[in-house]
C-alpha cells in the first residue's frame, strides 16, 4: 500500500522538513475560472442551496446555525457589506462549494446583498477553501485606523466589549438583570474596534487601573469602565471621582466605615477566599457605582454582600438615575 508520502528534491528551513514528507498541492492546468460582482436575490440563494443539496457526488459541509445566525444578523440590520472579497465559489457544474452559511442566512431575507462570484472552480479546490486562520480580535484592534500606538493594551477587547454591553443597557437594549450572561454575547470584531475608536477616554486610566487591580483584586475592566461611564453622568462630580481613587487605593488605610475600603476589603478576601462569580466584570462595576454613591454621601459602610440578584445600575447623579442616564444619553448619542 502507497504510504502516501512524498520526498521532493527541494530546500527547506530545518524546522519545516517535515512538510516533505507530503506531496505538494494540485495547481491549475488550464485558467477557466471567472470572476463577476453581482447582486443575489433570496430566491437565487434558495436555488444554490438546493442545487447543492441535489449534488449527489459532492458533499457540502455541515451547516453550524451560529454562523448562519451571524450572517442572519448582519444582513437583517444592513451591516453586511456588499462585495466583500470573500467569494462565493461555484464548480463548472453550476454547485456552490463556496458560501453555503452566507446562502442559507441570505435565503431567509427580504432584500438583495452584493457579492464576489467565482465560476469554473474546481471541485478539488473546496478542501483548500476557508482554512486560513481568521483575524483575531486583537489583530483588527491592532490594525484599526484609529490605532495610532501600534500596540494592543491588556484587556483592551473585554474593556471595550464591558463597555458595549453597559452602553446598551443606558439604551434600554439589556434589562439590569441578566447581566452575567454578558461576557459571552458575540461580537463582531469590527464593531468593537470602532466602539474604541469613538471611545478612547475608555481607555485613558489603563496604567492606574492595572495597579489598582493587582492590589485590590478589583476587576480592571470594570474599573475603566466605570470611570468613564461615571465622568459622562456627572461631568461635575469630576474631583468626587478623583478623591474615590485615592480611597481606592488607600484601602484598608481608610477609615472603617468607609464605602471605598468596604469595596477593597470584599475584593481582597474574595480573591484569598477563592470565591468566584459568573460576570465579575459586571458584578465589580454594579458595586463600583454603589460605593462610589455611598461615598458621596457620606454613607457608613462596613460591608459588601453580593449576588447575581443585584440588578445593574446607572451612575450616580445627585438628581438621581435618570439625570445620569440623560447625560450619558447627551454625550452619546445613537444614530438613527
Amino acid at each position: 500500500m502507497p504510504s502516501g508520502l512524498f520526498i521532493p528534491d527541494t530546500d527547506v528551513d530545518a524546522d519545516q522538513e517535515e512538510l516533505l514528507l507530503y506531496p505538494p498541492a494540485p495547481q491549475l492546468e488550464s485558467f477557466d475560472m471567472t470572476a463577476a460582482w453581482d447582486v443575489v436575490t433570496p430566491q437565487q440563494a434558495a436555488k444554490h442551496l438546493a442545487r447543492a443539496d441535489e449534488c449527489i457526488d459532492f458533499k457540502q459541509r455541515p451547516t453550524y446555525q451560529k454562523d448562519v445566525a451571524r450572517f442572519n444578523t448582519l444582513m437583517r440590520t444592513r451591516r453586511f457589506v456588499h462585495y466583500l472579497p470573500i467569494p462565493l465559489c461555484f464548480d463548472p457544474d453550476g454547485v456552490l462549494v463556496n458560501g453555503k452559511h452566507r446562502m442559507t442566512a441570505l435565503a431567509g431575507q427580504d432584500a438583495s446583498f452584493g457579492f464576489v462570484i467565482v465560476r469554473n472552480v474546481p471541485r478539488w479546490m473546496f478542501p483548500y477553501l476557508d482554512t486560513g486562520r481568521a483575524k483575531s480580535e486583537r489583530d483588527v484592534l491592532l490594525s484599526d485606523e484609529g490605532n495610532n500606538t501600534g500596540k494592543v493594551l491588556s484587556q483592551e477587547g473585554t474593556i471595550v466589549k464591558g463597555a458595549m454591553r453597559y452602553l446598551e443597557f443606558i439604551y434600554d437594549i439589556r434589562k439590569e438583570t441578566g447581566w452575567k450572561d454578558w461576557v459571552p454575547v458575540r461580537d463582531e470584531k469590527v464593531d468593537v474596534a470602532i466602539f474604541k475608536r469613538n471611545h478612547l477616554p475608555l481607555l485613558d486610566m489603563h496604567a492606574v487601573a492595572t495597579r489598582l487591580a493587582k492590589r485590590t483584586r478589583l476587576n480592571m475592566p470594570a474599573l475603566l469602565i466605570f470611570n468613564y461611564y461615571q465622568k459622562l453622568a456627572w461631568p461635575q462630580g469630576e474631583r468626587k471621582l478623583e478623591d474615590f481613587w485615592d480611597a481606592l487605593e488607600r484601602g484598608a488605610r481608610e477609615s472603617p466605615g468607609n464605602p471605598a475600603r468596604a469595596l477593597t476589603d470584599y475584593t481582597s478576601g474574595a480573591y484569598l477566599g477563592g470565591e468566584r462569580f459568573a460576570g465579575t466584570r459586571e458584578l465589580h462595576l454594579i458595586l463600583l457605582f454603589s460605593a462610589f454613591t455611598g461615598f458621596v454621601k457620606n454613607a457608613k459602610v462596613l460591608t459588601v454582600k453580593v449576588a447575581h440578584g443585584l440588578p445593574m445600575i446607572p451612575p450616580y447623579h445627585p438628581r438621581g438615575d435618570q439625570a445620569a442616564i440623560d447625560a450619558i444619553r447627551e454625550a452619546l448619542p445613537v444614530a438613527k
